[in-house]
């Protein structure tokens, strides 16, 4: 797959403790031929020698940025986010480590970023997945009405890991939320500064419990989504009349 001067991307992997999954992804983003930059948050499981062994034995060429303590998600993309600047790219696509999405999704989140390289491409996914815990659907539906609260931005899958970042987008939104938060503010803050948000449905599925590696921390990330929503309408109505 190949991009013009004013669309070069990258695929970004944020990947923590997902050693059983991990492979499988990097193995099915390199086949569709975009540069793979893989940050490894802290991992102390044996994700690093997996992918080490895995890349030793193909000719794959993957970028690994290495955090040596976990610093959560939004870190991970931070770092992804530099290092895909310092490879001239404009557009960074993110996806994470678990299987829950399908690679195979990424080029068609491509072509719409292409259509509108300005907005930021969100998949969304069904909330009717087979596997999907309540407390998700929930956590998602009321994400998404905070949303549209806070920017008047209407999403049906504020949460999703699989998108399509304009990397000067990223910039300018000068998100502040750590952890699982940066996905659902840089939402709202693109809709402050104008910039749409445009969704495409993808594949999405839970894997079964026993096989399932979650790092979301029910109360302590569930609090941090209280304040980062209760922050981001505080700001709202000075926001959404073009103040500071």
């Amino acid at each position: 797959m190949t991009d013009d001067a004013s669309h070069r991307a990258v695929v970004v992997i944020p990947t923590y403790n997902n050693a059983g999954t991990l492979v499988n992804v990097v193995e099915r983003v390199a086949a569709i031929g975009l540069p793979v930059i893989v940050v490894n948050d802290g991992c102390t499981d044996d994700s690093a020698s997996r992918l080490k062994e895995h890349l030793a034995s193909t000719s794959t060429d993957v970028e690994i940025v290495t955090h040596p303590r976990n610093r959560g998600k939004a870190a991970a993309l931070a770092s992804g986010f530099h290092r895909a600047r310092s490879m001239n790219a404009t557009h960074a696509v993110t996806i994470d480590s678990d299987l829950q999405h399908d690679p195979e999704d990424i080029p068609g989140l491509l072509a719409a970023s292409r259509q509108s390289p300005e907005a930021l491409i969100v998949g969304a996914r069904r909330d009717d997945l087979d596997g999907m815990p309540a407390r998700s659907l929930i956590g998602r539906r009321l994400s998404n009405r905070a949303v549209l609260l806070a920017s008047g931005v209407r999403v049906t899958d504020s949460q999703s890991g699989l998108r399509v970042y304009p990397l000067d987008l990223v910039e300018a939104a000068k998100c502040r939320s750590g952890h699982f938060g940066f996905e659902t503010e840089i939402i709202v803050r693109a809709g402050w500064l104008g910039r749409p948000t445009v969704e495409e449905p993808i594949t999405s599925r839970y894997l079964p419990p026993e096989q399932r590696v979650s790092h979301f921390r029910p109360c302590l990330d569930s609090w941090r989504a209280v304040l980062m929503h209760t922050r981001l309408l505080a700001l709202s109505p000075v926001r959404r009349r073009g103040g500071e």
